[in-house]
């Protein structure tokens, strides 16, 4: 038990050093150097074939920033739970005291759990939510760390974790045209399994006469299936966009709206394909009547519990608007810079949305 505990923590040891070292933008050699150690010494370290001696660590862990409880990992791993609530909790340290004291609270965090694979996916994933939503002229300056943070979470071991992470280091290199390495990345993803697990699950709760959780199984799964409805629409109307086959196009955005309201999803998600055809079109009029549509529908909250598809999912109904609200200012950010979006620029209904919605 001993050894297996040892090597649990050597493995851990030989990733943190490597984190820690490309954290202080060091070469393996660089890092050698200043410890008094050979090149092939520390990259056996980084590897995992060989330990540093005991003599060395305390100056490996001043070279790297950190303390020996880091190196060692001697932390113990946080709940989901305790995950969710520091991302709510650090969701409200930015809404009110701005990005860079929520990314300073966000870092300590990481450096008392440095090896905390979901903690570091779900905090950099609130932090690339946050940016957008409460400071998206920032975006750029902290491109680096929040896709160093994405890169640490794709080292964990936890399945769901390492997917999200690959996932969204995927759609960051298709952004900046490295499509081989989006493809790579994307080859990584786990495929769902051949069986339906929660489907079996929910026949399973029938018979036992647990029907509430039953339900709650199916429609979260109806839920989620809606959502990839609209996102492989969407998805196929860009295709047909790039095609320059407007009447499929035009089909598909119609088809969206359609099954939105029929499978009663969000509402914001039936204006989405109909304002992409129509700025594709540059069709100002359509354009600014979809995006007042996504305007509203952001500033209401999505009561998805009061629907007779979704009725045993729990919800906790907020008791003011949306924070939803807090997606205006980035997304209207988002069109005014973008060229192709000119036509929009001049117009008085345009400017009146912008002067509601101050971008941050």
């Amino acid at each position: 038990m001993i050894l297996e505990r040892a090597e649990r923590i050597e493995m851990k040891l030989n990733e943190i050093i490597r984190i820690k070292r490309k954290e202080q933008n060091l070469t393996q050699e660089e890092a050698a150097k200043r410890l008094g150690v050979s090149a092939s010494a520390f990259n056996k370290w980084e590897k995992g074939n060989a330990c540093p001696d005991i003599a060395v660590l305390p100056a490996l862990a001043r070279l790297l920033k950190t303390d020996l409880n880091t190196l060692f990992s001697f932390r113990e791993e946080l709940t989901e739970q305790e995950i969710g609530l520091f991302c709510e909790e650090l969701s409200s340290i930015i809404k009110q005291d701005g990005f860079e004291k929520g990314y300073a609270v966000a870092m300590e965090k990481l450096q008392e759990y440095p090896d905390c694979g979901p903690l570091i996916g779900m905090t950099a994933s609130t932090l690339d939510g946050a940016l957008f939503m409460f400071a998206p002229a920032s975006r750029e300056s902290y491109s680096e760390q929040l896709e160093q943070l994405y890169e640490r979470a794709a080292l964990c071991d936890d399945m769901a974790t390492r997917d999200f992470a690959n996932y969204m280091l995927a759609a960051r290199c298709m952004q900046h045209g490295d499509y081989d390495r989006a493809e790579e990345l994307l080859d990584q993803l786990t495929d769902k399994p051949a069986v339906d697990k929660n489907h079996m699950k929910a026949n399973l709760f029938v018979k036992l006469g647990r029907l509430d959780e039953a339900a709650q199984i199916l429609e979260r799964k109806l839920m989620a299936a809606a959502s990839d409805v609209q996102s492989a629409l969407l998805a196929l109307m860009t295709l047909a966009l790039n095609e320059n086959d407007m009447e499929t196009a035009g089909y598909l955005a119609e088809v969206s709206q359609k099954s939105s309201r029929l499978l009663e999803s969000w509402e914001y998600n039936s204006y989405v394909a109909a304002f992409e055809l129509a700025a594709a079109k540059k069709d100002g009029d359509t354009c600014m009547e979809m995006l007042t549509g996504m305007a509203d529908a952001l500033k209401k909250p999505w009561l998805f519990s009061q629907s007779r598809l979704y009725r045993h999912v729990p919800q906790k109904i907020p008791q003011n608007k949306s924070d939803l609200s807090e997606i205006l200012p980035g997304l209207l950010a988002s069109i005014k810079s973008d060229e192709d979006m000119e036509f929009l620029k001049n117009r008085t209904d345009f400017d009146s949305l912008l002067e509601q919605h101050p971008l941050t």
